[in-house]
């Protein structure tokens, strides 16, 4: 993200505003997806793929929920 900052100019990609993320992501938003996970509701993928790799495991994902 710091990277991300000064390649775009972005003023809140700073080490503050980074740690404030990190922080309401754990106090905020992990345990909503720890909820989810424990019902069996989470998907996890490999976004680190080629967009077209990640697309394909999308769709593996996706497709037998939308044929119900």
């Amino acid at each position: 993200m710091l990277h991300r900052g000064k390649e775009s100019g972005r003023i809140d990609d700073n080490i503050e505003a980074i740690k404030k993320r990190f922080n309401t992501y754990a106090a905020e938003t992990k345990p909503i997806i720890d909820y989810f996970d424990n019902l069996k509701k989470v998907y996890k993928i490999n976004a680190e793929k080629t967009v077209d790799e990640v697309f394909e495991q999308l769709k593996g994902i996706f497709d037998p929920i939308l044929k119900k």
